[in-house]
C-alpha cells in the first residue's frame, strides 16, 4: 500500500507499507542498509504475537510521476473485467528500488470471546483451518492465543525460506525464485492418528 506526497521543498515521494514478504523483495540495492537488523527486529516483534509491517520510500522525479498519474488514472477508470489487475500492475511499476526506512508493530487483540468459541468447535469435533497472511512466529502465537494450537500439539512446519531462496531473493531473478517456489512440496502422513496442526 503506498501514497504519493509533495514536500515542503517540492520533491515528490512514494511511501510505502507492506509485509516483509514483498517490501524486501522491492528495495532497491542502495536501500539496504539496515535489512538484516530489520529482520531480526521484525522476527522478534511476530515472536511475542505482533503485526508486523515494513516501511520504505523513494523519490520519483516530476516525469516518472506524470506517467505513472497517467496510466493510473486510465487503469482506475477501466471498465473491464480485469480492472484491479490494470491497477495493481501499474502501482507494482512504480512501487520499486524503494529505501528502507524501518519496521512496525502493533497489537492485535483477539474479539472477545473467540478462543472459548474455537475450543468449543475443536470440542465438538469440528476441523479447523486458518490461512492467513501473517508471519509464522505470529500465527503460531495467535494460535495459541486463540486455543487453535494447545500445548503438546504435533506442529509440522513448512517453511520456503530456505538460504538458497533468500539469496536468489537477494539478487532480484523473480523467474527463478518463482521457479523454486514452484517445486513440490511431499508431505508424509501420518497413520499413527497423532492430532497435528500444519503450518504453512
Amino acid at each position: 500500500m503506498s501514497v504519493i506526497v509533495r514536500d515542503e521543498e517540492g520533491k515528490l515521494l512514494l511511501l510505502s507499507k507492506g509485509a516483509d514478504s514483498v517490501m524486501f523483495e522491492r528495495l532497491s540495492i542502495n536501500g539496504r542498509n539496515f535489512e538484516e537488523e530489520t529482520k531480526e527486529h521484525v522476527n522478534e516483534y511476530a515472536n511475542a504475537g505482533l503485526r508486523t509491517l515494513i516501511l520504505a520510500y523513494r523519490e520519483l522525479s516530476e516525469e516518472e510521476y506524470k506517467e505513472f498519474n497517467e496510466k493510473f488514472v486510465e487503469a482506475k477508470n477501466s471498465v473491464s473485467a480485469d480492472r484491479e489487475a490494470m491497477i495493481d500492475e501499474v502501482a507494482q511499476k512504480v512501487e520499486k528500488d524503494l529505501i528502507l526506512l524501518g519496521a512496525t508493530a502493533v497489537e492485535d487483540k483477539l474479539q472477545q470471546g473467540v478462543p472459548e468459541c474455537i475450543d468449543k468447535l475443536a470440542q465438538a469435533g469440528i476441523k479447523l483451518w486458518v490461512l492467513t497472511g501473517d508471519k509464522m512466529e505470529t500465527a503460531i502465537n495467535i494460535g495459541y492465543a486463540c486455543s487453535l494450537l494447545r500445548q503438546g500439539m504435533k506442529q509440522i512446519i513448512i517453511n520456503l525460506e530456505t538460504p538458497k531462496i533468500i539469496e536468489l531473493e537477494k539478487t532480484g531473478d523473480k523467474d527463478a525464485v518463482t521457479k523454486v517456489h514452484a517445486s513440490p512440496v511431499l508431505l508424509l502422513s501420518h497413520s499413527n492418528g497423532e492430532k497435528c496442526k500444519i503450518l504453512i
